[in-house]
């Protein structure tokens, strides 16, 4: 499904969902404990079904005011890092957390609800990284804008061939979110058991 076309045969990304930021965040707005706070590298974690090593929060009550004022991530959305390490994407789970303006483009409203499995599958292949490196502005350290990714090219399957390649995505999809939550305990028992030995 995911072979290069000429230009005639696809779309604007920005034609298949909406792509925004966050607001801004700021170090001193950072709390011991509340709402995890992600940037590209806890992302990039998240992605790859990793523990995140090094934990930032914010509070509940900032999180609730932002929430309130201009949304949030909600399971389905798929937010992309966009400096430094370019193209991680993540596909949001069914959970609570803000991340960084400037560093993640978030991607949200898609014209239909299977498109999000699509566009997600497709950013892992090495068709969307070529893209990438094509649209990327910057020599000492490259970024990803919003209007760049925005005017990305990308093929729309037709609703049959959508609701199948869905289908097959989402059972995928749960599988991997399974495998990765049964990690993250194991690794959580392991810390727990190297504590109470060192003790």
């Amino acid at each position: 499904m995911y072979e290069e076309t000429d230009a005639d045969s696809s779309v604007l990304l920005s034609e298949l969902c909406s792509l925004a930021s966050s607001k801004r965040v700021f170090a001193e707005d950072y709390v011991s404990d509340g709402v995890p706070f992600y940037r590209g590298k806890e992302i990039t974690q998240k992605r790859n079904g990793e523990p995140i090593s090094d934990p930032l929060f914010i509070s509940h009550n900032h999180f609730a005011s932002l929430k309130a004022n201009y949304g949030i991530p909600v399971c389905g959305d798929i937010l992309i890092t966009a400096v430094g390490t370019i193209g991680n994407s993540y596909f949001v789970q069914d959970e609570e957390f803000y991340f960084k303006d400037g560093n993640i483009i978030w991607l949200k409203d898609f014209i239909e609800p299977s498109l999000n499995y699509y566009i997600y599958d497709y950013m892992q292949t090495p068709i969307f990284k070529r893209q990438l490196e094509g649209i990327c502005i910057g020599s000492t350290q490259t970024a990803l804008t919003i209007v760049a990714l925005s005017n990305l090219k990308v093929k729309k399957p037709r609703t049959a061939e959508l609701a199948l390649y869905c289908k097959k995505s989402k059972a995928l999809r749960s599988a991997i979110q399974t495998n990765n939550g049964e990690i993250e305990r194991l690794t959580q028992v392991a810390k727990a058991m190297l504590a109470s030995l060192s003790r």
